[in-house]
């Protein structure tokens, strides 16, 4: 198969400024030059294991090219593999990586596609617009953006993604061939997700369903970028002592605890099957005896920089301290009930602070439904608020805790695996639903933190 060549004055430039390059791709394209490896993994276990590499934090800078190289290996020992690089169609290099839940999502067209490949049927060259269907949720055949050539009822090179699920999509298409790229799709399916590069023969074009990954003894996607002005950062991470001295500036009833855990918010915990919680700082085997008592720090700090705090401690109510973080499923964290001796200090004027002799709280990974089964005083039954039923089902998640007598949300954070899109709040949500549920607020904060701290 014929090789265009697409090296430019520009991407000179990028290598002569010392640029690195990626051999894994200057050995198939010996013209894609000036590339920065942004991310690598293996599609059939990155929902387990993440990624090989990761500088999707650590490289800072002006994007100029997205490319993407998709490397497959049958059971045979042949290789296919495909190569398409695009002009940017977004500015943060976070985005251009797997589409992570509660991360920005992408159905747009993009702007001088060029592909290579070794595959037979693969349209290689110069096109003027591509397009593509990055997100980290499910979606239907309909042709939503009205893509030429599309499909309403195959899945292919025009989609509707859909408001929640996880099925997940990462999908490159050069829509005037009416050919899919590549596509990496079911996301979160291990063995069987859905790796293809140009059209599926048989099935949906797109390679939606076909769990073909399982064909391959070796799969790799390796994600790269031109970037000017490129710097390296390093990514700001709380540790102990960090966050010890911003508890006790805050509260300083907190001096001489220990920190249990310290969580980013907007990372969520969604990792395949919702189970685990990427904690920041992680100190729970250093707790060998059940605390008598456990805080919680919510830090939400707003656009202009101004911090949002409450902390709310009581008497510790479980049995192991891995059931006082973040209560996803492995947890086995499932609370619906009372604790006592609650203590509140916040800087947001409308929460109630001082001590109270009882509380409740609302701990679990399920799904839930506004009905007050548990009969909690003052709680509605067609709102979500201080008393709501759990189901036995579902992956939302729900960790608040409230002041009941004074019918108040302390603090609420929902929709755990939604990262950005999850519900936090410090306080009654105004207008319906006072826990925050269903509000998606943590994207309107510029950070949002939850530290765990127990004596």
């Amino acid at each position: 198969m014929r090789i265009h060549r697409f090296l430019t004055a520009a991407s000179l430039t990028l290598t002569a400024a010392g640029y690195a390059e990626v051999p894994e791709l200057t050995a198939l394209v010996p013209e894609a030059t000036g590339y920065e490896l942004i991310a690598r993994c293996d599609p059939r276990t990155w929902a387990k294991t993440g990624y090989r590499t990761d500088n999707t934090e650590t490289l800072a800078g002006d994007l100029k090219r997205v490319g993407y190289l998709l490397k497959l290996t049958d059971q045979e020992g042949n290789l296919s593999w495909v190569f398409a690089a695009m002009d940017p169609f977004t500015d943060a290099i976070a985005d251009i990586a797997v589409p992570a839940s509660g991360g920005n999502a992408f159905q747009d067209y993009v702007n001088n596609l060029e592909v290579f490949s070794n595959v037979p049927g693969v349209k290689t060259g110069k096109f003027e617009k591509g397009n593509i269907e990055f997100w980290a949720t499910n979606y239907v055949a309909a042709n939503a953006k009205q893509i030429p050539g599309a499909s309403d009822k195959t899945f292919d090179f025009g989609d509707r993604k859909s408001a929640d699920g996880s099925y997940g999509s990462m999908q490159l298409h050069n829509y005037p061939e009416k050919q899919t790229v590549f596509s990496f799709s079911n996301l979160r399916a291990g063995a069987n997700c859905d790796l293809g590069i140009g059209n599926n023969p048989s099935g949906n074009p797109d390679w939606t369903f076909s769990k073909s990954a399982n064909k391959y003894k070796n799969a790799e996607l390796l994600v790269v970028a031109q970037i000017d002005n490129m710097k390296t950062v390093t990514p700001f991470r709380y540790d102990e002592k960090t966050v010890m001295e911003k508890a006790a500036s805050l509260v300083p009833e907190t001096t001489g605890k220990k920190l249990l855990y310290a969580y980013n918010l907007r990372t969520g915990s969604g990792f395949g099957d919702k189970s685990r919680v990427n904690y920041q700082v992680d100190n729970s085997a250093q707790f060998t005896a059940r605390p008598a008592r456990v805080g919680y720090l919510m830090v939400l700090t707003d656009k202009s920089g101004k911090e949002n705090w409450v902390y709310a401690e009581m008497d510790n109510f479980a049995e192991n301290v891995r059931q006082l973080g973040v209560p996803v499923k492995s947890a086995g964290a499932r609370f619906q009930q009372p604790v006592a001796n609650l203590a509140v200090k916040s800087n947001v004027d409308s929460v109630k602070t001082g001590s109270f002799p009882a509380g409740n709280i609302e701990f679990w990974p399920n799904d839930y439904k506004p009905q007050n089964n548990t009969g909690v005083e003052g709680a509605s039954d067609d709102q979500f608020d201080f008393g709501d039923q759990v189901n036995p089902g579902g992956g939302y998640g729900s960790m608040q805790v409230h002041n009941t007598a004074e019918k108040q949300t302390v603090f609420a954070y929902n929709n755990f695996s939604a990262g950005a899109n999850s519900d936090a709040g410090i306080g009654n949500r105004p207008g319906r639903h006072p826990d925050w549920t269903f509000s998606q607020n943590l994207k309107n904060y510029k950070s949002g933190w939850l530290f765990v701290i127990a004596d």
